[in-house]
């Protein structure tokens, strides 16, 4: 007892501690928000009361001077600018480089990470704004406050608000300190010769260099900067060029000037322009970080100009300089690209590219490089670029699946131009798969051919199917059992190494929560999908995945009872030896299906894809086939426009003979001696179309019973034409029209008779449906017809598809 006592009471002190200590910490942070609101109320206070028309009738004496300047510098520009640097070294390691394109000559972005840390720059200009209205306006580093203001808008995105503190900046601080001081001094913004300058002469040498730095003529490439950003163009190049221009512009500015007029040129697509500036920028000192991006963007301009020579020359010099792992690896890889684009030599562009895949420090663009290196191979050795893309595809460490879209787009178009269509659509399928996010630059191109494909490999493998099954059908029982035991192995082997696309690890809460429970953890997950794979191989997703396809495998096939998942038993067997034609009505069927696709896949291979060899190949051999075809008047046709297409006139000229002495006037033949040939039908089709027109306008215009003429007309002369039900319910909403409510009731029921599942089926029983509902006594007779003639509550048929 006394030893639970004890413990009891231990417990007790225990939580008494622990509550003094929460209790303690409490307090203090009630002290700190305290604090932290007195300060703010006095700087409001001071705001207040120290207005600067007020501080600007004291003495400016020493003292007040050297107080003045040194907390305005030290209490509030530091701290600001401090928070400022701090922020944009944020953006600047969280830019990502899309090395692909034109780089930026900044290295970050303002207009995509900027509002990122846009509190942080709300906290920038508020501590600057603070100092410049409590303290005396005539402190020497009230420019640099409003200047670091100015720049904090830029970057959060309020470019308007950067424009007015930058232009306030440029006009407040135009004068020098001692030429404010001499009101009567002559101001000139023009120079002897004529040149106008807006810019401020510095003088830093000596002791001066830590002295106050004046921010006028770095205000004004910042305005530049703005405009660019606010879309007023023309104002940020008037600027520039005035500058570049300016005799009075400091020279440790000019890199900044000529990088921004550069960025403003790129903007614009003036690339001459902009690599004349961005040379310009290499006259003067700049960091070698800098000067690396320089050379790079060089490099990719010279590159877009097809000038390989100074592109590579400049690559060269980038590389020798201060770069990022990731521009090495472009830089050498533009380099390599160079030296086969330019007409160099290939041999010494693969070794680099080459080199670039087996470099270990370059593992995460090894496929990058392997795509590179095969479209080089592309050129001149086809099946060496599929080789590579292949391996491209396979590697395992590529993260990146953009590239892994690539590699099939392009493995689609070898195939494609090798007309082995199978392929080129399965690469289609997966380049689609894969490239939809971020989606490719030639997706609609990847989409469209792989739509068109699917019709080609519906068709290919529609005759392979039934030229197997036919062959099947004349091999005896036991060849016939064993053919198909080695196609259904080959399908489930096809089905093991096919991953599963629609299969996708996901996490089941965003990554970037803490928890470490296996499935709340994306990267997790993809391990263990990765060593499931490299255990197990790409398993089906099924039941019983674990089971071994040879357990029991003799017992299933003796009884012919399924086996277990992934088995071949002696029903799979039976039920594919189901499918082979064994009676001659079979037979027929099989070679139904062959002629029919055979002509569809010339049909396609000849208007979709414009593979006249193929298709001329396709027809060929249906003929030969099938010398009793229905389809041989179509394909002597389709192999006289296939010839012709190839300017092989002989042979155009042999099947245009065949179709006219085999099928004398019809209208295929008659197409063929004259392209401009219309048959009864075409103009029959014509005339109605224009006849039925004509009708409804009469219909719409209350005519009436000239529609009604009209609509017996075209019962005499167009009967069976498929614009007949429109004529039909043309006629019954007439009778609407002329008050005969029991004629029009009785057309409209023999439309929905007449014509089931049609649209003016549903037409009609609208309104017959309108036409009981004014019987129940909701509107009167001649309501209703108007409701009916005038087309409300349903379509009129003219308003219909055709």
């Amino acid at each position: 007892m006394v030893a639970v006592r004890k413990a009891r009471m231990d417990s007790l002190a225990a939580v008494r501690k622990l509550k003094e200590k929460d209790l303690g910490t409490a307090k203090e942070k009630s002290k700190d928000a305290q604090a932290k609101k007195l300060a703010i109320q006095i700087h409001e206070k001071k705001m207040t009361e120290w207005s600067n028309e007020k501080l600007l009738k004291r003495k400016w004496s020493l003292p007040r001077r050297i107080y003045q300047n040194t907390v305005t510098r030290y209490n509030y520009y530091y701290n600001a600018r401090r928070k400022y640097n701090d922020a944009i070294r944020t953006i600047t390691k969280n830019h990502k480089e899309d090395y692909s394109k034109t780089i930026s000559l900044l290295p970050y972005d303002p207009l995509k990470l900027g509002p990122s840390v846009a509190s942080e720059m709300d906290s920038v200009i508020k501590k600057s704004s603070f100092s410049t209205q409590i303290h005396d306006p005539r402190s020497k580093w009230f420019d640099n406050l409003y200047l670091l203001m100015g720049k904090a808008s830029y970057v959060k995105n309020d470019f308007e608000g950067a424009i007015s503190t930058f232009q306030f900046v440029a006009n407040e601080y135009k004068d020098l300190p001692k030429q404010k001081q001499k009101s009567g001094a002559k101001k000139s913004s023009e120079n002897k010769d004529g040149v106008v300058s807006i810019a401020t002469p510095e003088n830093r040498k000596g002791l001066r260099a830590l002295s106050h730095k004046l921010s006028r003529n770095e205000a004004l490439i910042y305005l530049g900067q703005a405009y660019m950003a606010a879309e007023q163009y023309s104002e940020a190049m008037a600027l520039y060029s005035t500058l570049e221009k300016d005799p009075k512009l400091p020279k440790k500015y000019k890199p900044d000037l000529y990088l921004a007029k550069a960025n403003l040129e790129l903007m614009q697509e003036n690339n001459d322009d902009a690599i004349v500036s961005l040379q310009s920028s290499l006259k003067y000192k700049m960091s070698k970080l800098q000067k690396s991006r320089v050379y790079f963007a060089l490099g990719q301009l010279y590159a877009g100009k097809k000038d390989f020579a100074k592109s590579t020359e400049n690559f060269k010099k980038s590389i020798s300089g201060k770069t990022s792992p990731d521009m090495d690896f472009y830089t050498k890889l533009f380099m390599a690209q160079n030296a086969a684009q330019g007409g160099g030599d290939k041999s010494y562009a693969k070794n680099q590219l080459q080199k670039l895949v087996n470099d270990p420090k370059y593992t995460k663009f090894k496929s990058l490089a392997l795509n590179t290196l095969a479209g080089i191979e592309a050129l001149d050795n086809i099946p060496e670029a599929i080789r590579l893309l292949n391996k491209s595809i396979e590697n395992k460490e590529n993260k990146d699946v953009t590239q892994k879209a690539k590699a099939f787009a392009e493995l689609g178009r070898l195939y494609y131009g090798l007309t082995e269509y199978e392929m080129a659509k399965t690469s289609y399928d997966s380049a689609s798969y894969f490239g939809t996010t971020p989606p490719l630059e030639n997706l609609n191109e990847v989409n469209t051919r792989k739509t068109v494909l699917a019709d080609v490999v519906k068709y290919i493998r529609t005759i392979r199917e039934q030229d197997s099954l036919i062959a099947l059908s004349k091999k005896s029982d036991k060849e016939q059992k064993a053919a198909a035991k080695k196609e259904l192995e080959r399908i489930k082997k096809q089905q093991n190494n096919q991953p599963d696309q629609g299969t996708k690890m996901v996490s089941l809460q965003p990554s970037n929560n803490k928890s470490n429970w296996y499935f709340y953890n994306t990267n997790l997950i993809q391990k263990g999908s990765q060593e499931f794979v490299q255990k197990w191989g790409n398993r089906k997703l099924e039941d019983n995945w674990r089971r071994s396809s040879a357990n029991n495998m003799s017992a299933s096939s003796e009884d012919g009872r399924d086996g277990e998942s992934g088995q071949i038993t002696a029903s799979d067997i039976a039920s594919l030896l189901k499918q082979l034609p064994k009676t001659p009505a079979q037979m027929d069927a099989c070679n139904a299906k062959l002629q029919e696709a055979f002509y569809n896949l010339g049909l396609t291979y000849y208007s979709q894809l414009a593979d006249y060899p193929n298709a001329i190949k396709t027809f060929d051999t249906l003929i030969s086939r099938f010398p009793n075809t229905s389809y041989k008047k179509q394909a002597y046709y389709a192999l006289y426009l296939n010839h012709n297409k190839l300017q092989q006139l002989n042979e155009a000229n042999r099947y245009k003979n065949l179709l006219n002495q085999e099928f004398p006037g019809t209208e295929l033949a008659q197409l063929a001696l004259n392209p401009e040939y219309k048959s009864p039908e075409t103009i029959q089709t014509q005339s109605a179309n224009q006849h039925y027109e004509n009708t409804y306008a009469l219909y719409k215009s209350a005519a009436y019973n000239d529609a009604l003429s009209q609509v017996q007309y075209a019962k005499t002369n167009f009967k069976g034409h498929p614009l007949i039900p429109k004529y039909q319910l043309v006629e019954a909403i007439s009778y609407a029209g002329l008050k005969q409510m029991d004629t029009c009731k009785s057309l409209l029921e023999k439309i929905v008779f007449d014509y089931p599942k049609t649209e003016e089926q549903k037409r009609a029983q609208e309104i017959l449906n309108l036409i009981s509902s004014s019987q129940a006594g909701e509107m009167g007779d001649t309501a209703i017809s108007n409701q009916i003639a005038n087309g409300q509550n349903a379509n009129a048929p003219g308003e219909q598809k055709a």
